[in-house]
């Protein structure tokens, strides 16, 4: 999470989820996985969190490896957030990715940009090296 090069600007976020099968020797072998990006609005502004603010500027979901194969027809449902305030992701995403319009994985992804508003706040606080 953080601003590139610094620089205000949209709040850029990655993230990854995985599921790995040990096998009896040792060796991981991938069982799913789904990469994450989204923007939310430029948190340098904000001084305080509210429902109003932090909210979905763009995202997209990209499948690696997926059990199903019904699970790529996830991925572009992930757009209908964009314009949702992230704060509500807990509730909102289950509301409006249902069915075949989600991945298990891919919604808890998306449910944890709730967080945001908060981690923002906090990133605004520390100086570009990361010290208080």
């Amino acid at each position: 999470m953080g601003w590139p090069g610094g620089t205000g600007g949209p709040l850029e976020l990655v993230g990854r989820a995985r599921d790995l099968l040990t096998r009896a020797g040792g060796e991981p072998v991938v069982l799913d996985e789904a990469a994450m990006h989204a923007t939310v609005d430029d948190a340098r502004t904000i001084t305080a969190i509210s429902a109003d603010t932090h909210a979905l500027r763009s995202v997209s979901a990209t499948p690696r490896v997926l059990p199903f194969p019904e699970c790529p027809w996830a991925a572009p449902n992930v757009r209908m957030l964009v314009g949702h305030h992230v704060r509500g992701f807990r509730t909102d995403v289950q509301q409006t990715l249902t069915e075949l319009d989600c991945r298990t994985h891919l919604n808890d992804m998306l449910r944890c940009l709730s967080e945001v508003p908060v981690l923002a706040l906090r990133l605004q606080a520390l100086d570009p090296e990361g010290r208080r």
